[in-house]
């Protein structure tokens, strides 16, 4: 975000970011997964699905922003 701030075009930053971010999102999904139910991972479990909700929340705004772009014709 810094690099858009100080004037970086967004468009190539994002598209790289959110790369990132959806496969961020995919390990964190496996892994909540692996962990499964077992109360002796609640800790886990919860600090998990705390990422796994970060890193989706921050590549659905990325997403709608690309979008937006795309619809405009920006960059």
């Amino acid at each position: 975000m810094l690099k858009i701030f100080a004037g970086g075009d967004p468009v190539p930053i994002l598209r790289t970011r959110s790369e990132w971010h959806r496969a961020k999102l995919a390990e964190l999904e496996g892994y909540l997964e692996a962990v499964g139910d077992d109360p002796l991972w609640q800790g886990v479990r919860a600090s998990l699905q705390v990422g796994v909700n970060y890193n989706r929340m921050l590549l659905e705004a990325m997403e709608r922003f690309l979008d937006a772009q795309a619809a405009t014709g920006s960059s």
